[in-house]
């Protein structure tokens, strides 16, 4: 249930308009979004230091396995990126701060939430698709004449990852935040 619909509007004698709010209801409907915002962020960062770590260990067996020394080098990269994924998620969750339990509190705990969500996935060219594009021209200067063909697959995979965050944020992310920032502001209003 969205906040138009807990709230009650009605006209009074001095043509002003009040708001009756069920405020246990709100404050489970603000709880809620910020446990959906938290979850959101979290299933997001395990991912990516899950693919991550995937990453280090496929190049540290192609580079075992087939005598493939440079794969290391890729192995290192990707090890770095799982690393700051973590250490960027820890730091999250110390910024997200406590809650006084109300239901300002909380709502301001997921807008920082969302707001760091937001930065991550602006800047996901810098800390996940250059360290890539780094691996990759790595991995191809130790090509064969015949691997040229990957260039383009791997570019259009990489047009492709910044495409779907795009819309994630456009579609989904930002109209969230729009949603939380609409209802901090009606009840900034309401005090």
């Amino acid at each position: 249930m969205e906040f138009e619909e807990i709230k009650k509007i009605w006209d009074t004698q001095s043509n002003k308009n009040y708001y009756a709010i069920d405020e246990e209801a709100m404050h489970k409907r603000v709880m809620k979004k910020n446990i959906e915002v938290k979850r959101m962020s979290s299933v997001d960062e395990w991912g990516l230091i899950i693919i991550s770590l995937f990453l280090v260990g496929f190049m540290i067996y192609k580079a075992i396995a087939f005598n493939q020394p440079h794969k290391f080098a890729s192995s290192v990269i990707f090890l770095l990126v799982a690393g700051y994924l973590y250490w960027d998620r820890k730091k999250r969750i110390k910024n997200d701060g406590t809650s006084d339990n109300t239901v300002l509190s909380d709502l301001e705990q997921a807008i920082r939430t969302i707001d760091y969500y937001i930065r991550k996935q602006q800047n996901f060219i810098w800390w996940f698709v250059l360290p890539a594009a780094i691996s990759m021209v790595i991995n191809l200067s130790f090509q064969s004449q015949g691997a040229i063909w990957r260039i383009p697959v791997v570019i259009a995979a990489i047009l492709l990852g910044l495409f779907v965050v795009h819309l994630s944020l456009k579609y989904f992310v930002l109209p969230k935040k729009r949603n939380l920032e609409s209802l901090r502001k009606t009840l900034l209003n309401s005090e």
